[in-house]
Order: C-alpha cells, then structure tokens, then sequence
C-alpha cells in the first residue's frame, strides 16, 4: 500500500473520529439537559430519588461515549480489514492494521479540543461582561442582584456541569 492510499485512509478514519465525538458529546448535552430538569424536581421530593435519576443519566452518557469508540473502531477495523484485503498474499499484515485507526483517535481529540475552547471562552465571556455593565454602566458590586448580567456568574455550577460533559468527550478520545 503507498503512502497516498494510507494518508486518505488516515483522513476517512479522522474524519469518522470525529463525527463519532461529537455525536457523542451532543448526545451527552442532550441527556444532561433533560436530566437537569427532572433531578431539580425530583430534589423536591426526596434527594434519593434525585440522586439515582442523576446517576442514571450519567450512566447513560458514559455509555454512549464508549459505545460510540468501540463502533467506530470496530467499524473502521472490519472496513479495512475487508477492503484493504489483509492477511491476503501481497497485502498487509494483521498487525500493521492498527497504524492505519490512528487518525480515529486524533479525529475524536481535535472535536473534544474545540469544544472544551469554545465552553472556557464563552464562560469567560458571560463572565466580564456581567463585570463590566455592573462597574462600569451602573456602579454597582460585582455580585449585586441588581445587576441582571449577574446570573453569568451565578450560571458557573451549570457551566461546570457541561465542562463535565465535554470531559466525557474527551474520554472520549481517550477510549478510541
């Protein structure tokens, strides 16, 4: 096999890492939205009942994340297993076949990357501005609840949340 046909094949395995990411973390924010409502009302009951919808939902996410790494290796495997021709005389060996799922791995990093840079900007964002408009604009404390751009600060436990869903991505990565 020539290096041209080894980079493509490095491209459509990146290409399927990060689909696989993503989907994933969407999934993960998807259940963690719905899971945040129903623990919240569920907290007004009893907090056992809370507690194991939280875990469930958890659960549920993490496996996702590795539900999603194994299919997509696995089908990249079997793909270019079948495909490629191994093990026939002339071709690759078995052993050689993992080289070409690298660009899996790199795939799945690079979507957890920008979606963890795009989560701390927008934070950091939310946050100055709830700054500035308070100091600046109106002279008021930094934490003052007269300030309606407050709630950036006050939304940090829920910002945290999603940074621990975009962790699953990046878990991600890891597993694939």
């Amino acid at each position: 096999m020539g290096r041209s046909t080894s980079a493509y094949i490095t491209v459509v395995a990146f290409l399927l890492g990060a689909l696989c990411s993503g989907i994933a973390g969407y999934i993960g924010m998807w259940v963690s939205v719905r899971a945040n409502v129903r623990v919240s009302s569920a907290a007004r009951r009893s907090a056992r009942e809370a507690l194991q919808i939280a875990v469930r939902a958890g659960g549920f996410s993490a496996i996702i994340v590795v539900g999603m790494a194994v299919i997509g290796v696995a089908f990249l495997y079997a793909t270019f297993y079948v495909f490629l021709g191994v093990d026939s005389p002339g071709s690759m060996k078995v052993t050689d076949l993992p080289l070409l799922l690298v660009g899996y791995g790199f795939g799945a990093s690079f979507v957890a990357l920008f979606a963890q840079l795009g989560g701390g900007i927008y934070t950091k964002a939310a946050d100055v501005g709830a700054d500035l408009v308070g100091k600046v604009e109106q002279g008021i404390p930094e934490d003052d609840p007269r300030n309606p751009a407050v709630i950036a600060d006050l939304v940090m436990p829920l910002i945290l949340f999603i940074k621990t869903k975009l962790f699953l991505i990046v878990h991600f990565s890891t597993y694939s």
